[in-house]
C-alpha cells in the first residue's frame, strides 16, 4: 500500500474515533484537549501524516485500539511485523498514568499523592509495569535539560521500582512542612545532595535534603524514568 493511501485511512479513522468519543467538530476535540489545532487538523484531514507517538495521544484520548489508528490491520505483514527488542517497538496497548499533580522545576510546588482530575493522557514508560508508575507536571525551569517547563515526568513509584537510585538519575522530592505537601524533580547527586539541570544555568545549583525542622521530613518518592510532551 502507498504512504498516500495510508495516510488517507489513518486520517479517516482519527476522524471517525473523534466523532464517536463524542467531539461532534474537530475544534471541539482540540479545545477540550488543549491541543494546537494547526497541529491536529492536517492529521484528521490527511493533507499531513503522524507519527506512532502522536497516535499513541489520541488513542488514549478518543479511546480507540491503538492499531486501528495506526491502521495495521491492512498494512501487508513485513510492515506491520515488529520485533520486540527493535528500537521503534511501541507498546499497543498504552496505560494512561494517573497524574499526581504538579512538582516544581525550581523549588517546591505543593503536590498530592492521589490522582488529580487532568485530562491530559500521559502514556506509561512500557518498559515497566504501569501499576507502579505515576505522572507529575513539571512547572520550572530547573531541570529544562531534561524535562522542559510544562511536559510530564513518567515517575516509578520509589518503594516499588525496581531502578536503583543512583547518581545522575531524576528523582522526584517530597518535603512535608507543617502539613503541606511540595514535590520537586530534581537530579540525584549523593546522599542527601540534590542538583538542578537546567539550559538557562551556567553553573547548576546544589540543594542539600537534611533539614533541622523538627516538623519538616524530605524524602525521595519517586525515580523519573521517562517525560511526555503533550500536543500543544
Amino acid at each position: 500500500m502507498d504512504k498516500e493511501k495510508l495516510k488517507e485511512i489513518k486520517a479517516g479513522r482519527l476522524r471517525d474515533a473523534r466523532i464517536n468519543a463524542g467531539f461532534k467538530t474537530l475544534p471541539d476535540a482540540v479545545r477540550h484537549f488543549k491541543w494546537n489545532e494547526n497541529t491536529y487538523k492536517p492529521h484528521e484531514t490527511g493533507s499531513r501524516a503522524f507519527d506512532e507517538i502522536t497516535a499513541v495521544s489520541y488513542a488514549l484520548a478518543f479511546k480507540v485500539p491503538l492499531e486501528r489508528l495506526l491502521a495495521l490491520d491492512v498494512l501487508e505483514p513485513k510492515m506491520r511485523d515488529r520485533s520486540p527488542d527493535s528500537d521503534d517497538a511501541i507498546d499497543l496497548a498504552p496505560q494512561p498514568l494517573a497524574i499526581h499533580g504538579e512538582a516544581a522545576g525550581g523549588l517546591w510546588r505543593e503536590g498530592v499523592d492521589t490522582p488529580l482530575d487532568d485530562s491530559t493522557n500521559v502514556p506509561a514508560n512500557p518498559d515497566y509495569p504501569a501499576s507502579i508508575q505515576y505522572a507529575r507536571k513539571v512547572v520550572g525551569t530547573s531541570v529544562s535539560r531534561r524535562i522542559p517547563d510544562g511536559e510530564y515526568a513518567v515517575i516509578l513509584h520509589y518503594d516499588r521500582s525496581p531502578v536503583q537510585l543512583r547518581p545522575g538519575l531524576l528523582v522526584d522530592v517530597e518535603r512535608v512542612r507543617a502539613g503541606l505537601r511540595e514535590h520537586t524533580i530534581k537530579v540525584y547527586a549523593d546522599g542527601e545532595r540534590l542538583m538542578t539541570d537546567s539550559a538557562e544555568l551556567d553553573e547548576q545549583v546544589e540543594l542539600d535534603m537534611a533539614h533541622t525542622d523538627e516538623d519538616t521530613t524530605v524524602r525521595i518518592v519517586g525515580i523519573v524514568v521517562g517525560k511526555y510532551s503533550p500536543l500543544i
